[in-house]
């Protein structure tokens, strides 16, 4: 946490439906950290081998809070040629996320088969994501109003706590839920909340 910096590092990949119509969640993101002046970096990419060279950008920016935004289904995350099962996301991820958070905005984008090795196997910090499908405008808007609380908040650093609260508040004004994955320093070293309108608290079961 010491050597990394309290900032956001957007990567989106979308259809190309998703472009002809410049459908592009990152860019308003990107915007909306702009008013409220805080640093991000972006990059849109439409491959596998241009995510890992913007993972290797990541990790060079020293960023502490990575937010892909992409399409999802469950299994993987779709890029806009290439599509990512949780595995192969995990492995291009993992040597990425020491002390650092991964939000993920895409549809069923969040699962215990991405979150729960990424917990377990590095030092990463959390996992959070959309539990089930998600129109992209309540996406968009709880993203922007996500970052803008913590940072108002606290600009140095995101407390898991705040996450929960200030995250479980959007997702029950939008009726929406998320999977949310934290690390732990007891056995099996993660817990698990489900946020939402009824936002309940899952120490060993997830989504």
């Amino acid at each position: 946490m010491k050597n990394s910096r309290p900032e956001v590092f957007i990567i989106e990949s979308n259809s190309w439906r998703d472009e002809e119509d410049n459908r592009r969640e990152g860019v308003a993101l990107r915007e909306m950290l702009a008013l409220s002046e805080k640093r991000c970096k972006y990059v849109y990419l439409r491959t596998r081998r241009e995510f890992r060279i913007a993972l290797e950008q990541f990790t060079s920016s020293r960023y502490r809070y990575l937010h892909l935004a992409c399409h999802g289904d469950g299994h993987g995350l779709h890029l806009t040629i290439d599509y990512l099962p949780f595995s192969h996301v995990y492995s291009l991820l993992r040597p990425h996320m020491d002390d650092r958070r991964l939000f993920v905005s895409a549809c069923k984008g969040v699962k215990k088969g991405l979150a729960i090795p990424l917990l377990r196997n590095t030092n990463c910090f959390s996992v959070i994501g959309p539990r089930h499908d998600i129109f992209f405008s309540d996406s968009a808007a709880i993203w922007a109003s996500f970052y803008s609380l913590m940072f108002k908040s606290d600009e140095q650093k995101m407390k898991s706590h705040d996450i929960r609260e200030r995250l479980g508040a959007l997702c029950q004004l939008f009726g929406v839920y998320f999977n949310s994955y934290f690390t732990s320093a007891e056995p099996p070293y993660w817990h698990y909340r489900r946020l939402g309108p009824d936002t309940v608290s899952l120490p060993v079961r997830g989504g």
